[in-house]
């Protein structure tokens, strides 16, 4: 059975690098764990830049696999690690010592900074989800699609309207 790699870089935002870093691992595990054709979720730190990340990720081979469904894959777990990312930056233990005042404006700082990441999972679920118009759609894009309807539910969760059809005229 042959194999293929797939080699991601990532730069991420100055100084992000040490709360991003556990979210990937567990995302890579997750993917080794849970993926039957995915053999290898390597992560990198560059040196000398904190911020910079290599993944190197290795599947059965593409025509056993379907490499659509690889970056399909690939690209929903990527997005799946930027929304965990910018929640659990949001849910974190916030500052004990901090009057009302001051609690209300770090919440506001802490939006600031997570906003970015929530963009970024979102472009990146958009551009899964624009595989279908190619006609790609697979679990991977459904789950993107599923994704948006959660964080961009005025535009991806619209119920469908329709009417009944008139069968006779009078």
């Amino acid at each position: 059975m042959s194999r293929f790699a797939i080699i991601v870089t990532i730069k991420l935002e100055p100084g992000s690098a040490e709360v991003f870093k556990p979210h990937i691992l567990a995302n890579a595990a997750a993917a080794v764990r849970e993926e039957p054709d995915c053999h290898l979720f390597h992560v990198s730190q560059a040196e000398g830049d904190p911020d910079t990340f290599f993944f190197y990720e290795v599947y059965t081979d593409a025509a056993d696999y379907g490499i659509a469904e690889v970056t399909t894959a690939s690209t929903f777990r990527l997005g799946e690690v930027y929304e965990k990312f910018s929640t659990d930056l949001m849910d974190s233990e916030r500052p004990g010592e901090l009057d009302e005042a001051a609690l209300e404006q770090y919440e506001l700082l802490l939006e600031e900074q997570i906003y970015p990441f929530e963009e970024k999972a979102i472009d990146i679920y958009k551009a899964n989800t624009d595989r279908a118009a190619d006609g790609v759609y697979d679990e991977w894009v459904r789950r993107s699609f599923n994704r948006l309807a959660t964080l961009m539910p005025a535009r991806y969760a619209k119920r469908e309207r329709s009417e009944d059809v008139v069968t006779a005229l009078y």
